[in-house]
């Protein structure tokens, strides 16, 4: 039986910003990372590299979001922060065409 562990890391950065583009100022800056333990057992074709930089993330991405709405939300001093649904596959795949 094939068994495959695969650990993966993602950042999410976010800065929060008040005033107009002339004079803006920095009210907040956040980093989140999340690690992702993944586990197949049985499952012959799966390629740990397309795994990794496609399906992961898009697992992970929606722990990101709530864990930087949370984080903004315990803030009290500023509005909590809800990033939109991202499509993270259409967003590598742009990243990577330029």
């Amino acid at each position: 039986m094939i068994e495959n562990k695969l650990l993966i890391k993602q950042t999410g950065k976010i800065s929060i910003y008040t005033g107009n583009s002339e004079q803006k100022k920095e009210i907040l800056s956040l980093e989140v990372v999340i690690e992702g333990l993944f586990e197949t057992t049985g499952l012959e074709n799966i390629a740990s590299d397309e795994f990794g930089t496609k399906n992961a993330p898009v697992i992970l991405f929606p722990y990101l979001r709530e864990i930087i709405f949370r984080l903004t939300s315990n803030m009290g001093t500023i509005s909590p922060v809800l990033l939109p649904p991202i499509n993270v596959i259409a967003l590598k795949e742009s990243k990577a065409a330029k």
